[in-house]
């Protein structure tokens, strides 16, 4: 397997009786954004955990080992600064390390907060604490489970270009987990969608990069997540 690429084969995942998912078979190429979208319950985040090893699963599930994960509810110590956060995961020399987290800082905007706590911080930021913490050891996928789930819609709309723009530099694989349609065709490269328990639909996202705002208002978006929206509900 290519480093940065994901490989999932009827991978299910029960607690006894109770069967979460079944039979999903996904393959991500390295590089490559996807969007996980589906009704609430059915297993986005359960298929996260289960690729990030943190819950039991059967199937064959092929995921490089070095792995950046992204929660909603800003996981980031409040007891350490920014740049602390950040450098939390490293295992480097001072030196090195303190060139990775300056790095990092420079990545996510926040050179002049590198000494403030995530308390004297906005949502945006603190999030963005989380988002250069994942990446700064260098990870092969980064997941993403509803990053901007508690973000007012502006502040929301800042992150998905930023985070676009982060991705650029160095194309990581990711896997992105929203409710939000619009969010998803915006982002990915893929839009997956999750329902009755496996995979029931996926749509390969047309619009060049890089992508704007406007897109948003254009009749192929529109039409396109019309057509993601007639599939999850159907």
């Amino acid at each position: 397997m290519i480093m940065g690429g994901i490989s999932i084969k009827n991978l299910c995942v029960s607690y006894g009786a109770l069967v979460v998912l079944e039979h999903i078979d996904l393959d991500v190429a390295n590089g490559e954004f996807v969007s996980l979208v589906g009704p609430s319950g059915c297993g986005k985040t359960t298929l996260l955990n289960a690729l990030a090893g943190f819950i039991p699963a059967s199937g064959q599930i092929n995921v490089p080992h070095r792995i950046g994960i992204v929660f909603q509810d800003y996981s980031v110590f409040p007891w350490m600064t920014v740049a602390e956060n950040i450098g939390f995961g490293l295992n480097h020399g001072n030196g090195v390390k303190s060139d990775v987290v300056r790095e990092h800082l420079r990545m996510v905007r926040l050179e002049d907060r590198a000494d403030k706590y995530p308390a004297e911080l906005s949502g945006g930021q603190v999030q963005r604490v989380g988002i250069a913490r994942a990446l700064a050891p260098k990870p092969a996928v980064v997941f993403m489970d509803e990053p901007y789930g508690a973000l007012d819609r502006e502040t929301r709309e800042r992150m998905q270009k930023w985070l676009l723009e982060v991705w650029n530099e160095d194309h990581k694989t990711i896997i992105f987990v929203t409710h939000d349609m619009e969010e998803a065709i915006f982002l990915s490269d893929r839009v997956v969608v999750l329902k009755n328990k496996t995979v029931g639909a996926e749509f390969v996202i047309p619009f060049p990069r890089p992508r704007t705002e406007e897109l948003k208002f254009s009749s192929e978006f529109i039409g396109l997540k019309k057509t993601v929206l007639c599939e999850l509900r159907s």
